[in-house]
């Protein structure tokens, strides 16, 4: 689906990429940087801001005290967590203060780059409405026992709380109708195949975008 005009021009597209927790997003994305494409990573730049920004670390001691950073300075990520997501209108506050910086970071970013076109990694790029501003989208998706398996493992937490964090994102049925492209990466369908066949699709749009 496309989102925005698909004018005239030799800017990259925006291609909007995301996942739930567990699909392979990262590892997807890992994928498309050695084809040379470049990402933004959104939610690298949003703990970023928590630590860089002055006014984010100011509106963050307000709303949750300086316990919220460690003493190094950095974000207590798992305490945050733990606010918002137990707490809807936190976490709205939260998005509301951070969402739009990063959509400004990413903006800065992209005038920058180079090629047919560039990937806006985020696991909230549904959610927060900024797949609108995307001229495309990817999905990565995989079976929810599949993706419960992997973070248990990986950060050694129990099912129950994978779960609760997923109850916070859109499911993916719900994605599947915004998403352009859907990759499936259930260990069945190889996912390099998937992105080439994706990554040479896009290229043609670009061509034609570019040269129409």
């Amino acid at each position: 689906m496309s989102n925005t005009s698909l004018r005239n021009r030799r800017l990259p597209l925006k291609v909007g990429i995301t996942g739930g927790i567990g699909s392979g997003k990262t590892l997807a994305c890992r994928i498309f940087t050695t084809l040379g494409i470049p990402v933004f990573n959104a939610d690298r730049a949003a703990r970023d801001l928590y630590t860089s920004h002055e006014g984010v670390r100011d509106e963050m001691v307000r709303m949750f005290g300086p316990e919220i950073y460690l003493p190094g300075g950095e974000i207590h990520r798992s305490l945050l967590a733990s606010v918002i997501f137990n707490n809807p209108r936190a976490l709205e506050a939260v998005n509301r203060r951070i969402h739009p910086l990063v959509r400004e970071a990413f903006a800065g970013w992209f005038v920058t780059q180079t090629g047919p076109y560039v990937l806006f990694e985020s696991a909230l790029l549904f959610e927060t409405g900024t797949w609108k501003s995307m001229d495309l989208t990817l999905l990565v998706t995989a079976p929810e026992e599949l993706r419960i398996h992997r973070v248990t493992r990986r950060d050694r937490v129990s099912p129950a709380e994978v779960t609760a964090r997923m109850n916070h994102q859109w499911k993916d049925v719900q994605k599947k109708e915004l998403a352009s492209y859907i990759l499936l990466n259930d260990e069945a369908h190889p996912l390099l195949d998937q992105i080439l066949d994706t990554d040479q699709k896009i290229r043609k749009i670009w061509e034609i975008s570019a040269n129409g």
